[in-house]
């Protein structure tokens, strides 16, 4: 499963935007082999040379959850840990 595909089908199925930026951290976060801290995820932007405000990060994040493409598992120190949702995605 790649989740930004996963994400493209389910956008095109609701009459959704679609951004570049939200597919790229669905990218970024299957790279970390599927799960990762909203900060690590936002370095990565940074170091490719995409500017990004952490804000938007936590808030494409949280679509992500809401729609059921990924989980937050509380981590130390009250840093969320973003996991990819294995198997199929919710409609």
């Amino acid at each position: 499963m790649i989740l930004s595909d996963e994400i493209k089908n389910y956008c095109t199925s609701k009459n959704l935007r679609c951004t570049n930026n939200r597919l790229m951290l669905a990218d970024y976060l299957q790279k970390l082999e599927g799960k990762a801290e909203a900060d690590t995820l936002y370095m990565m932007f940074r170091k490719n040379g995409i500017k990004i405000s952490p804000a938007t990060i936590y808030q494409m994040l949280d679509w992500m959850v809401r729609q059921g493409f990924v989980t937050r598992i509380p981590g130390d120190n009250r840093r969320n840990v973003y996991c990819v949702q294995p198997g199929p995605m919710v409609s």
